[in-house]
């Protein structure tokens, strides 16, 4: 079988990975979500403050 990437993108892909056994079950459903650390940042009005 072919390694799939970690973080396909989208939730839709990653729950459909998981349920069929091609990825392991992440610790928390914001990591199926691409980039998420970054989009909370935005949300949350903290993104720009660490930017040097």
């Amino acid at each position: 079988m072919r390694s799939r990437p970690s973080h396909p993108g989208t939730p839709r892909v990653a729950h459909r990975q998981v349920h069929f056994g091609e990825a392991p079950r992440p610790a928390g459903p914001d990591t199926l979500i691409l980039h998420h650390g970054i989009l909370r940042a935005m949300v949350q009005g903290s993104y720009g403050d660490a930017a040097g």
